[in-house]
């Protein structure tokens, strides 16, 4: 009698044990279900925002060349802007005026002033960043294109232009003369630039040779 009682309780004690268990089972499963939906929520959020962030950059970037251009008043070196292409503000801007009276100029949103035949201009990127680059002199077709992040106007045949956080120069045929070293860069004078690396201020020659030390901050 007893030896069947015991087996009772041993078999009430193993469904007890598997219902447990699989209580236990389910639970994990319930568990593991919240974490993954969970996940895939926190992923389709993410990939949300960054559609959403891309979308905001793209459409700033359209809009902003969608401003009036500016440009740079061959006479006197003024910045004109230049809201409807057909009204110039009373202003005489050569050849550029004549070109985006007739919608010809290269579409940007900057046009520097002219410079051995060249005029400096930058335009935003997909990311809604400036990219800079070299038109020819009626501004009509893109000389050198738009890759650096800064640029300045063309002196005694060299450009500074910035490339990855870095000051270099170039010629009128883009050509890399001076490699991307320098913190600052200035225009050449007189077959000689100064330039700035770790806050030092040296003079350099339009090969990149070091001439003078003008000191440091």
């Amino acid at each position: 009698m007893k030896k069947g009682t015991n087996n009772n309780k041993i078999i009430e004690m193993r469904k007890y044990v598997n219902r447990t268990t699989t209580m236990w089972q389910k639970m994990k499963r319930k568990i593991y279900d919240i974490r993954l939906n969970s996940m895939v929520g926190i992923i389709i959020f993410i990939i949300c925002l960054v559609v959403i962030n891309v979308a905001s950059f793209h459409l700033a970037a359209y809009l902003a060349r969608e401003k009036p251009i500016k440009i740079i008043e061959a006479e006197t070196g003024a910045e004109v802007t230049v809201g409807d292409p057909t009204d110039l503000l009373g202003h005489k801007v050569s050849e550029v005026a004549e070109n985006i009276k007739k919608k010809q100029t290269v579409k940007c949103d900057y046009i520097g002033i002219e410079s051995a035949g060249l005029r400096s201009a930058y335009k935003y990127d997909f990311f809604c960043r400036k990219k800079y680059g070299y038109l020819n002199a009626d501004a009509s077709k893109v000389v050198i294109d738009f890759q650096y992040d800064d640029a300045s106007s063309f002196c005694n045949g060299l450009a500074a232009v910035k490339k990855d956080g870095k000051w270099g120069y170039i010629d009128t045929e883009g050509n890399v003369v001076i490699d991307f070293l320098f913190d600052e860069a200035d225009y050449f004078h007189d077959e000689q630039a100064e330039v700035s690396i770790a806050y030092e201020t040296f003079i350099i020659d339009k090969e990149g040779t070091i001439v003078g030390y003008k000191g440091g901050n």
